[in-house]
């Protein structure tokens, strides 16, 4: 079972953090902040994933967070047989 740990750049030979925090973000206007708290999470070492729910991604730049993240923000159910976590694909 994949985790937010797991490498999304394609490569498995990275050294994985033994910190996950995962950033729930819901809609308020408080989510704008999102990108904050990850860069502040990061720092700190953590690897952070970010879950927002549907109406959230009104408020958060997805596309800003997945890059410096490198994962896919997650915003709708999971179907079974899915990874945990999308693998994120830059389109750079």
């Amino acid at each position: 079972m994949a985790s937010c740990a797991s490498s999304l750049t394609g490569s498995q030979s990275h050294e994985v953090s033994p910190r996950t925090l995962y950033v729930i973000v819901c809609a308020a206007p408080p989510a704008r902040d999102a990108q904050t708290l990850v860069d502040l999470a990061q720092h700190a070492g953590w690897d952070v994933c970010v879950i927002a729910t549907p109406a959230a991604t009104r408020f958060i730049d997805a596309p800003s967070l997945e890059a410096s993240t490198r994962h896919a923000v997650r915003s709708d159910y999971k179907r079974f047989g899915d990874p945990d976590v999308p693998e994120f694909r830059s389109s750079r």
